[in-house]
């Protein structure tokens, strides 16, 4: 049983560091951007976000980007129909809902999760058909468009909800500047 778990998990390996990878190369064009453009206006929003994120959000962004990678990495790797990365999915999906902090929310983002997860299983089944079976350029097209989908679709759901934690903080400081 030990070493069944362990062998899924290293499953992630591949993923654990390309998400490792992102991260590093996307603090590193923050850095230089802070250095480069300073607090010129396109770029204002980008580093506003990050100053003063509580503890919640930044763990709320984290799981907006680790899922947005897995997406990637998945359809980039054709291994979307592994089990173990809609595991991962589904507690990514579990830990963004309850951090959400709504039960509006929660259910939207199970909705979500469950529609990224059929996508990831339908992605699977063409990968499975095209490896086993026979390999067609019609059904790598159809896995084509299903991974750009799933990609713009989860892309779409990460910008959304940078957003929302940024209106969420813009909120509690204009109730600040009310009370004052």
């Amino acid at each position: 049983m030990f070493g069944r778990v362990i062998s899924q998990i290293w499953l992630l390996k591949g993923y654990m560091l390309a998400a490792a990878s992102g991260a590093l190369l996307l603090g590193f064009l923050y850095i230089v951007s802070l250095k480069w453009f300073r607090w010129k206006e396109p770029l204002m929003k980008v580093h506003g976000y990050f100053i003063g994120l509580t503890v919640l959000e930044q763990i709320r962004t984290g799981f907006l980007y680790l899922r947005l990678t897995m997406i990637i990495w998945c359809v980039a790797t054709m291994n979307m129909g592994r089990i173990i990365y809609i595991g991962v999915l589904a507690v990514a999906g579990i830990a963004l809902g309850n951090l959400s902090g709504s039960v509006k929310k929660l259910a939207a983002e199970a909705g979500n999760t469950v529609l990224l997860a059929c996508g990831m299983y339908a992605g699977g089944l063409l990968t499975a058909y095209m490896r086993e079976i026979q390999f067609e350029w019609s059904i790598m097209a159809v896995y084509v468009l299903l991974g750009l989908f799933m990609i713009l679709y989860c892309l779409y759901f990460f910008l959304r909800d940078v957003k929302t934690i940024s209106e969420e903080r813009l909120g509690i400081y204009e109730k600040l500047e009310d009370k004052n």
